[in-house]
């Protein structure tokens, strides 16, 4: 499940195809690499007495790494960091179109917070912002470190937001645990004063209590919720999927450009590394989408870019299909449709102001 990386190593390397969730000791023991995404747990368990060398996540995230015994016992590691950045981003985009059309408002009056601000909240705020919103942010780690004045602590946020978007790490221990950030005391005070307010997740399932959310929705009318990621993946709660919105297999990063950039890093990495001569590979993605957006200027250009969002990526398309059959939460991951990013779409219109400006905003939102 490692996209387009077959053939990468084969001049340079003996290589085995294994599924995630089921690799083995024994798979690992004589190996000195290992690609991996989020389903492979690299912890004691796997590589005790193994020959493995160096770990490459060809993800964002990096919680499926015991990164302190890889540290005790000489394993070498690397991520992607901001491989998918642009992909939430889009998914972000896509589901807040789709609420502003179910529920009527108008983003550009509603105040969001974001809650992590790496790589992904990054990009979400810079879009929610040019299109008009007013963002309010949230990250201790870096408020602390930066000392910036940036930041809005976390009771302020939850009071003030009409959408919260979560893109926080999972921690558990230190000062900023985030497990549970989102519990029953928390989501009160979101909701409370407010005719609505929605809550999407797209970072981490347990920085969200689903007991406690589950709870709220079915209690409080104001509160409506989207879901990319759960508690107890890939044993999902289907009657919290009820419940909301949009639900989705955490598949919020799953654009096939952010895919083939995890892949792209882990095989340099690797190949850094190990000397292999690969530095500068770079996946190659199937050429199965039409790439090309007509500009519409009968309509205006806030309503161009929801066209070109939805036309690359509908969140509906994804919510139907996971509501088909909970039980298919992995397989519908691992097989995933092609889904290209907006910034990949060649924009074709008439030269003018509209369209200029049209561009102008494309790239002002960052995709």
């Amino acid at each position: 499940k490692i996209p387009f990386i077959r053939g990468a190593f084969e001049s340079v390397a003996d290589v085995q195809y294994l599924a995630g969730a089921k690799t083995t000791p024994a798979d690992v023991k004589s190996v000195d690499a290992l690609i991996t995404r989020t389903r492979t747990k690299c912890d004691k368990a796997l590589l005790v007495d193994s020959k493995v060398k160096y770990i490459a996540s060809a993800t964002i995230g990096y919680d499926h790494i015991d990164i302190n015994y890889c540290a005790a016992y000489g394993f070498e590691w690397s991520n992607a960091p901001g491989c998918n950045s642009g992909a939430v981003q889009q998914y972000v985009l896509s589901v807040i179109f789709n609420l502003e059309k179910k529920y009527g408002f108008d983003l550009a009056n509603m105040t969001v917070g974001v809650i992590g601000v790496g790589n992904v909240g990054k990009k979400v705020a810079a879009a929610l912002r040019a299109l008009g919103a007013t963002v309010l942010l949230n990250d201790p780690p870096r408020e602390k470190k930066e000392g910036s004045t940036e930041f809005t602590p976390f009771k302020k946020l939850l009071k003030k937001s009409d959408i919260i978007c979560l893109h926080t790490p999972l921690t558990r221990i230190g000062y900023h645990v985030s497990f549970h950030l989102l519990d029953a005391k928390s989501l009160k005070l979101f909701m409370r004063g407010k005719k609505s307010c929605f809550l999407i997740n797209a970072g981490r399932g347990e920085v969200v209590s689903g007991e406690a959310l589950k709870a709220a929705l079915t209690e409080n009318a104001c509160l409506h919720a989207t879901l990319d990621v759960w508690e107890n993946e890939p044993e999902i709660d289907g009657a919290l999927l009820d419940l909301l919105d949009f639900g989705s297999c955490h598949t919020a990063g799953y654009s096939s450009d952010g895919k083939a950039n995890g892949t792209t890093a882990s095989v340099q990495a690797i190949s850094r590394y190990f000397e292999l001569g690969l530095d500068d590979w770079e996946a190659t993605i199937p050429d199965e989408v039409d790439l090309e957006f007509a500009f519409d200027d009968s309509v205006s250009i806030s309503e161009n870019i929801r066209h070109l969002v939805l036309r690359s990526f509908d969140v509906v398309v994804d919510d139907q299909l996971l509501r088909g059959g909970i039980e298919n939460f992995e397989y519908l991951r691992g097989s995933y449709r092609i889904r290209r990013e907006p910034s990949k779409y060649l924009l074709v219109g008439k030269a003018g102001e509209s369209f200029e400006k049209f561009e102008e905003l494309v790239k002002a939102i960052s995709f």
